[in-house]
């Protein structure tokens, strides 16, 4: 690749240096921060495409491995200047669309510059929600030591434990406790621990300490059905379908498709297991279509399948129930959700 670069103007080098950080840009922003004779002689020498997305006209690199072998080799120095200069043109332009909150994390992260905390814990979180468990861990452990608070410490305990690191997450989320000003702060804190301990750390009994003593706190109810969430999906896994199911019961009044669909999954497990096999496959695909409206989307609607496939089984319908669980696999697969 250097050998390629050697003789090339630096305007266009400048280009293709650009696009191996930032691919794909904005023929718009893009022609903001570059010579446009560089950009043209880039894409005349084969090294940049120009393509319609929509209604935007994007640029990027004509190989993968042009990119790839540019990342490998830039300067540390370089990096930060370049990222830099993106994020600038990306803040000016504005981030309209999702994944440009991403970049622009990246980006401020990668930049040096001092960044909002606010900003790198929401990039964080997108991160977490596209299972880039790596860029989600550095963009919320920089959320958190610039002070993004328990927004930070969440999805950095939560990339933590989905990685596998479970007592390093149970560190980071109970160092969140003495923060939490709100009972939904609480509740959403303590139901991750609840959530590490029980299923993943193996201490049934912690896990349930914390939730008792949150729940003795939580007034708001919202808050509250979220604690009655975690503390139902426990009882599922603890081998007791009926408290399970009982627990989860009022989830399924509320108004809030999270909730709802929350309740389903639950239920529709607990169902299965109750050997009630059609219940279970009505309330599974009633929560996947109370899921797809909801706003949290840190779990595949697709999870609402798992009681489907356990209906479908228990009720001997193997053959639904391998369709199903195709249709799940291939929706976690897809995402990049190695747990799912």
């Amino acid at each position: 690749m250097a050998s390629r670069l050697g003789g090339l103007a630096p305007h266009t080098i400048a280009v293709i240096e650009l696009l191996a950080i930032g691919e794909p840009l904005g023929m718009s922003e893009l022609e903001t921060i570059t010579d446009p004779a560089g950009l043209e002689d880039a894409e005349a020498q084969g090294f940049v495409q120009v393509r319609q997305d929509g209604r935007r006209t994007q640029a990027r690199l004509a190989h993968p491995v042009y990119g790839e072998a540019l990342r490998q080799s830039l300067p540390r120095s370089r990096l930060r200047r370049i990222s830099a200069v993106l994020a600038g043109a990306m803040t000016a332009t504005g981030a309209r669309r999702r994944e440009d909150l991403l970049r622009l994390g990246r980006w401020q992260l990668d930049s040096g510059v001092p960044c909002e905390p606010a900003l790198l814990s929401r990039a964080a979180r997108r991160a977490g929600e596209m299972f880039d468990l790596e860029l989600a861990t550095r963009l919320a452990q920089a959320a958190l030591d610039l002070g993004g608070g328990v927004d930070a410490g969440l999805v950095l305990g939560e990339a933590r434990f989905r990685s596998g690191r479970h007592q390093e997450a149970e560190s980071v989320l109970a160092g969140l406790m003495p923060l939490c000003e709100t009972d939904s702060e609480l509740a959403r804190v303590a139901s991750a621990r609840a959530h590490n301990l029980h299923n993943l750390v193996g201490d049934p009994g912690a896990a349930a300490a914390i939730l008792d003593a949150a729940l003795a706190s939580v007034t708001a109810a919202g808050p509250r059905l979220q604690l009655l969430g975690r503390f139902a999906t426990m009882k599922v896994f603890e081998s007791d379908p009926g408290g399970g199911l009982s627990a989860a019961a009022p989830l399924l009044d509320s108004d809030d498709d999270s909730i709802v669909s929350r309740g389903c999954f639950i239920s529709s497990i607990a169902l299965a297991l109750l050997g009630k096999t059609q219940e279970a496959v009505s309330v599974a695909y009633a929560g996947m279509n109370r899921h797809r409206r909801a706003a949290d989307v840190s779990q595949l609607p697709e999870a609402q399948l798992i009681g489907a496939v356990l209906g479908h089984s228990a009720g001997g319908n193997f053959a639904q129930a391998e369709m199903d669980a195709a249709t799940g696999h291939q929706a976690c697969l897809a995402a990049g959700d190695k747990e799912g």
